[in-house]
């Protein structure tokens, strides 16, 4: 793991997430993008830190009051080289700033995987099963690619802590019901309640053997009467 490099490009960050942070993971495509193609994108967002490993390369920022922050991640096969999972994470900690509306604060998790055929294809005893089975697997991979890029910065292991909290209160969500699982690739997702964040809609669905997982917690700021679609985090926002 190396720090590689301290970039501060010019710009605030719309809310609730801008194009410019998001361009790096909208760039990266899985079996298509390579190492030296992500520094590109990566080196083009409002990037503040960037670090990688032999294997991962993610970039965290924060704007200049430290209330929102973002991490782009993403870990390529040793063998091609090419991008195998993608991850993104935003959090404003003052996204509504109305009084007494809550909750104030908004995350969300992105994330597009690759995933090990044993995984998928293991006989499940019901859908539901496969389902809880693959959000697991997710949280499982999610934190062994951090896992390499975080030791040289404290930052990227908060942005895991959070997203696991998401992870851990769904997880108790299945253990009572399982069934909930069946709503996953729904357009109304699961939702779930969330300790810090209020409220939590989970979105998961398999396009073309690519895994995608859309997370959102907190508050969502959304246009009058268009639906914003949960897998692109610049859809329906203000």
């Amino acid at each position: 793991m190396l720090l590689v490099s301290c970039v501060v490009l010019g710009g605030c960050a719309q809310l609730p997430i801008s194009e410019t942070l998001f361009f790096s993971y909208n760039q990266t495509t899985l079996g298509k993008t390579n190492s030296a193609d992500e520094l590109n994108y990566i080196q083009m967002t409002q990037t503040t830190l960037l670090s990688k490993s032999d294997t991962v390369i993610a970039s965290w920022g924060q704007n200049d009051t430290g209330v929102q922050q973002w991490l782009n991640v993403v870990a390529f096969d040793e063998a091609t080289g090419l991008a195998v999972r993608k991850y993104f994470f935003f959090v404003d900690e003052k996204a509504r700033n109305y009084p007494f509306v809550h909750p104030k604060w908004t995350a969300r998790f992105d994330g597009q995987l690759t995933l090990d055929t044993a995984v998928l294809e293991k006989p499940y005893t019901s859908q539901n099963a496969r389902s809880i089975a693959i959000v697991k697997e997710i949280q499982k991979q999610f934190a062994a690619d951090l896992a390499k890029v975080s030791g040289d910065n404290k930052n990227i292991a908060m942005c895991q802590m959070v997203v696991n909290e998401s992870f851990e209160q769904l997880q108790l969500l299945f253990a009572d019901s399982p069934e909930w699982a069946s709503k996953l690739d729904t357009p109304e997702g699961v939702t779930f309640d969330h300790r810090s964040y209020d409220k939590g809609i989970l979105h998961l669905r398999e396009v073309d053997g690519v895994t995608e997982i859309a997370l959102q917690t907190g508050a969502q700021p959304t246009i009058k009467g268009q639906q914003p679609n949960p897998y692109d985090p610049n859809s329906g926002t203000q």
